[in-house]
């Protein structure tokens, strides 16, 4: 997906972001994007791009059987579009072999590797979430059954701004 905005000043500072989010419930079968608040109580300032990736979770915390591939340092800029891609590999497998990344502006900027990751979705109890109180611009939002690799991303990546400003 590409983005357009800068997260610590266009943004409402009391509450986190989610620009983008599959899931259940929160911190239970999910897959999200999420921009921290400003002093956030595990990040500090500037906002953060966490990739979360939350195995079933009766507890339904954010503490409990969740991944984060954290991002900071953005430096992004208002009216500034930038490419956002996340992808993960062998979801539901009863192994620790799970892996996830994030691309920024088709470079990789962050990734985990070798946990276990289960899921017992529903197809209709799940949600997409696009934009839950994000205040720029989405563009291009595209959701694949398989992970991509980064020469694709970079591919993605070359227009250095949507199709279709």
């Amino acid at each position: 997906m590409w983005l357009c905005g800068d997260p610590d000043a266009d943004l409402d500072s009391e509450v986190p972001v989610d620009p983008f989010h599959i899931s259940r419930r929160a911190a239970d079968g999910s897959f999200y994007l999420d921009l921290t608040r400003p002093n956030d109580d595990r990040y500090g300032s500037p906002r953060h791009l966490p990739f979360g990736i939350y195995n079933d979770s009766e507890e339904n915390s954010r503490f409990v059987n969740g991944q984060l591939v954290v991002i900071g340092e953005l430096g992004w800029k208002h009216e500034a579009w930038h490419h956002v891609v996340a992808t993960w590999r062998n979801a539901n497998s009863i192994d620790a072999n799970g892996s996830a990344k994030v691309y920024i502006d088709g470079v990789l900027r962050g990734w985990v590797e070798g946990y276990e990751h289960r899921l017992t979705w529903d197809v209709s109890g799940m949600t997409i979430g696009l934009g839950q109180r994000y205040s720029g611009k989405i563009d291009e939002l595209l959701i694949l059954d398989e992970a991509i690799d980064s020469e694709t991303v970079r591919a993605l990546y070359s227009h250095d701004r949507p199709v279709a400003d």
